[in-house]
């Protein structure tokens, strides 16, 4: 019979790295995934939070399917809502909730969250609105 004394401290070190070793071992094994193919990323395109606070900044896109709720209301595009951005009697209206237009917005538009219609009431009358959502 062979009797193989540690002490107490190694034989714990030696299962400490065990453990890491094992750990890392499943980690790598489940970030591979069960496919043999190797993974494919895929980008969705998002429209961006725009802040054009110098000519040329981005302007979210316009989803060209989209439908006005009322066929009074226009639809503009990106390049008309670029050249409306500053002027005078041009007010954009961003329609998502305080904690979104907190994280960016256009320079000068108003938070009227779509949700909240006591904002929108609020909103100028005798101006152009142009309303976005991201």
């Amino acid at each position: 019979m062979i009797v193989i004394r540690l002490d107490r401290r190694l034989l714990y070190a030696v299962l400490g790295i065990l453990v890491v070793v094992v750990a890392l071992g499943i980690g790598i094994l489940l970030g591979r995934g069960t496919s043999s193919s190797p993974a494919t990323a895929v980008a969705v395109p998002q429209a961006p939070i725009a802040q054009p606070q110098q000519p040329g900044a981005a302007v979210p896109q316009q989803n060209p399917a989209a439908q006005p709720p009322d066929p009074n209301v226009p639809l503009v595009s990106v390049d008309e809502a670029r050249q409306k951005l500053g002027q005078a009697g041009v007010v954009f209206v961003d329609a998502r909730t305080d904690g979104e237009f907190k994280q960016g917005h256009i320079k000068g538009a108003i938070n009227a969250p779509a949700s909240d219609t006591a904002k929108m009431n609020t909103l100028p009358k005798d101006k152009e609105l142009v309303i976005y959502c991201a």
